[in-house]
């Protein structure tokens, strides 16, 4: 039985005293989107074409800004209630000089009221079980009118049956911390170190719920700002997705199909002997999925009414080039076991040929089918497993290797330049892959040096962010600068090659 929609609570409900630490995913970017919909034979927007792209919770852009630097010829805007947010993103935007970028400052419940033009592709991430069902309500009345046919809408949300044990963990985890003082990542920390002493003592409930304990002992791990956000604003815990599906449809979109590709092939899927699963309808096999996985969250695509269908085949032959990667074989006999057609030595022999080479979708299927093979299976397979890879643009012709290196935007230079003392792996934008590149630290301050950093003062901010760099590169910057030289080197000729040949580095 579905909730019953409960009035707005207002923006004041929403927390919004500690900041939500966004990052980009792959999987909404347009390009991921559109290949995730072909797969199912739907023919969704053509992202070579200038198109809209609605971030709705972008929180502080950081996806956002990867995207339009991928695609400068696209529209993007970005929605979110929190001014910080919004202050955040602008600044993202404003020091990487993106000119395509729009951000609106609004609650879900204003969507509806806005002149805001029609999209060809709109996210809502990690926000939807946050909101309650009224603005639920809200954004689908609001993606309905705005969707052109055959827009593309992510969705994801904590759903049933994998969240039934993390919703009771944070019913009790709201309880207690609301005994505690301080902002909402402080109250959560407190609340969360007293169930995990409870669990140390042999609590029954974290014996009887294992998935809660993980879960528990996971959050105290993550960023407790980004862990109070999904505790204190999660509405209701988990949906099933046939309520989603339910609801989506009432608004005029279908299900094109699950947004992680390894999730479209049954036998890919653990346990992969679930029965039925290949032989029942593929809305209704989400369900034995769901189960068979214990899914906790869900992260789909829909499609709006009016998208032409056809076979796979022939909606992946309108799509972006593609590419055979160079390690097709040994992935190709690791799933073979899983995906008998990709393991079996007639379609090797099919793709064997094309290693390291161009070939558009057209032209592989055309080869498929001369060698007597299934090509809607076979291509289904080398997609979800990554054997072949999707661009957005034909990948650049390059040159020599360069002794020094020049960016193609000033994203990618900022994130090279600004970001070094960030020592996670950052993502850059690549315009011919339609995504973002994430490079670990290693590789951009390669790039940094390249590019004619200083890298004395590079450094000095290493060492103010606590990085062990006498463990890595030596005792002292001079044996840093000496290593770091060497190490530029080596990725002139290696990595900087790929990152020139996807747009990142100028040809």
């Amino acid at each position: 039985m579905k909730n019953e929609p409960r009035p707005p609570t207002g923006s004041a409900a929403y927390t919004t005293d500690v900041d939500f630490n966004s990052s980009f995913a792959g999987l909404q970017a347009p390009v991921h989107l559109s290949l995730a919909a072909a797969l199912r034979g739907w023919h969704g927007p053509d992202v070579s074409e200038a198109f809209t792209y609605f971030d709705i919770a972008c929180g502080n852009g950081a996806g956002l800004a990867v995207l339009a630097a991928a695609y400068p010829r696209a529209r993007f805007v970005g929605y979110d209630l929190n001014p910080r947010h919004i202050a955040q993103a602008r600044d993202k935007i404003e020091r990487a000089g993106l000119t395509n970028v729009e951000l609106v400052e609004t609650d879900i419940v204003a969507l509806e009221t806005l002149d805001t033009g029609h999209f060809d592709f709109a996210v809502v991430s990690g926000a939807y079980t946050w909101l309650d069902s009224a603005r639920q309500q809200c954004l689908r009345r609001f993606l309905s009118r705005c969707g052109a046919p055959g827009a593309l809408v992510f969705l994801d949300y904590a759903a049933q049956p994998g969240s039934a044990a993390a919703d009771a963990l944070y019913h009790v985890l709201r309880t207690r911390a609301a005994t505690h003082s301080g902002d909402s990542a402080t109250r959560l920390r407190a609340g969360a170190e007293e169930l995990a002493t409870l669990a140390q003592r042999g609590a029954l409930f974290f014996k009887a719920y294992p998935t809660a304990l993980h879960r528990l002992r996971d959050m105290n791990r993550q960023n407790a700002a980004d862990e109070a956000h999904e505790v204190f604003n999660l509405q209701g815990g988990g949906i099933w997705f046939s309520q989603v599906n339910e609801d989506m449809e009432a608004a005029g979109f279908h299900w094109a199909n699950a947004a992680a590709l390894s999730h479209t092939v049954p036998s890919l899927c653990p346990p992969a002997d679930v029965a039925g699963l290949s032989d029942c309808d593929p809305i209704a096999a989400q369900l034995l999925f769901d189960v068979a996985r214990n899914t906790s969250h869900r992260a789909d695509v829909f499609i709006k009414r009016g998208a032409r269908r056809s076979t796979v085949c022939e909606a992946l032959a309108t799509r972006p080039l593609a590419a055979i990667r160079g390690d097709a074989t040994p992935r190709m006999a690791k799933f073979g076991r899983r995906l008998p057609l990709l393991g079996s030595a007639q379609a090797k022999a099919v793709i064997a040929p094309l290693t390291g080479s161009e070939i558009s979708m057209k032209d592989l299927t055309h080869q498929i089918q001369q060698a007597g093979m299934d090509a809607e299976t076979l291509v289904q397979g080398l997609l979800a497993t990554s054997i072949l890879q999707v661009y957005a643009q034909k990948p650049l012709p390059i040159s020599d290797p360069p002794t020094r290196v020049a960016f193609t935007n000033s994203f990618n230079r900022a994130v090279v330049f600004d970001d070094i003392g960030k020592t996670e792996p950052r993502p850059l934008a690549s315009p011919v892959a339609g995504s973002g590149i994430v490079l670990p630290l290693i590789d951009r301050l390669a790039l940094l040096a390249l590019a004619g950093g200083d890298m004395h003062a590079t450094y000095t901010r290493l060492q103010q962010v606590g990085m062990d760099t006498d463990s890595a590169f030596g005792p002292g910057g001079a044996s840093f600068v000496a290593k770091m030289s060497v190490i530029a080197e080596r990725f002139a000729s290696s990595g900087a090659v790929d990152l020139r040949r996807l747009g990142i580095l100028e040809p």
